[in-house]
């Protein structure tokens, strides 16, 4: 009698680079390690990420800034009474590669790439690193390299792909003054449904919003809206990179710091509350949807 063993095949391992154009100590890159971490653990594959300081003029194939004392540190944020906000201990490096030698050592060394949220603005160049990204995701839309960017990530691929004309302020364009903050419902369009990304995903679900910019692109592109954002979600040319006004990597804890800090700075901000909480559920399935069909699909 011939018995038959069914060896367990060892579980694909996917590796992500994550950009983290925050000034706090990678916090926007840990929450989306986190995210995706638990919107896999159930999956047939296995992942990690490397955090890039990028507003520190820290990228892939690059060394890591220079960590010094705060003292030494000419100019930083300081979140006071949020133990959770650190400032980050870094001087930004002075050496910038270039966009091809970025692009080539992400494409070589990672599956896909993320890009997190920041205070900073998508079309101010004065920021170094800015027009740096810009480059590479141009490269990166290119080569159709698996992509996914939340608030100022998908305002940086919204501008790669259509110039600076696709950023404005939220006032520009629906003359809501204070930005859009808070845990806020998101419908489909026509372009989503039949997306795969959106795959087993009902409409209206809510999601963690932060933000006073936003992006415009074009109807074949656009995949979600809001009351106060019209284009809350995109995928670039159908390739495999899409980009998103909000944040699917928070949870309701770190969605309501973030609210906190930005009364405590004194902005004219009004939360708004379409639900208690985000729903992690929905945000999980989506970035599964994208690895499943976009990163590991052959």
């Amino acid at each position: 009698m011939t018995v038959q063993i069914n060896e367990q095949q060892p579980k694909r391992h996917l590796k992500f680079c994550i950009w983290d154009p925050s000034n706090r100590t990678h916090y926007s890159g840990g929450e989306m390690i986190r995210t995706m971490y638990n919107s896999c653990s159930d999956q047939d594959y296995t992942i990690s990420g490397d955090v890039y300081a990028v507003a520190y003029n820290h990228f892939p194939g690059t060394p890591a800034p220079k960590q010094v004392t705060l003292d030494e540190v000419d100019h930083y944020v300081e979140d006071t009474n949020q133990p959770n906000f650190k400032v980050t201990p870094y001087v930004p490096n002075e050496d910038l590669p270039s966009a091809e030698q970025v692009f080539d050592y992400i494409a070589n060394n990672y599956d896909g790439l993320l890009i997190g949220g920041s205070d900073d603005s998508a079309d101010d160049d004065s920021l170094p690193y800015i027009p740096l990204l810009v480059k590479v995701l141009r490269k990166v839309i290119e080569h159709d390299f698996p992509t996914m960017g939340y608030c100022i990530g998908g305002q940086l691929i919204a501008r790669a792909a259509h110039g600076k004309k696709s950023i404005h302020t939220l006032e520009e364009v629906t003359g809501h003054h204070g930005g859009e903050y808070g845990f806020i419902k998101y419908h489909m369009t026509d372009v989503a449904r039949k997306c795969p990304l959106f795959e087993g995903v009902k409409d209206g679900f809510v999601s963690t919003a932060l933000h006073n910019d936003c992006f415009l692109v074009e109807e074949k592109e656009w995949l979600l809206t809001s009351a106060l954002c019209p284009h809350a979600a995109f995928q670039v040319h159908e390739k495999k990179i899409f980009g998103f006004q909000f944040h699917l990597d928070f949870t309701k804890k770190e969605g309501e710091k973030f609210f906190d800090l930005e009364k405590m700075h004194e902005k004219d901000v009004k939360v708004i509350m379409d639900a208690e909480k985000p729903d992690l559920s929905t945000s999980r399935k989506i970035i599964r949807n994208w690895i499943r069909q976009y990163v590991v699909k052959e």
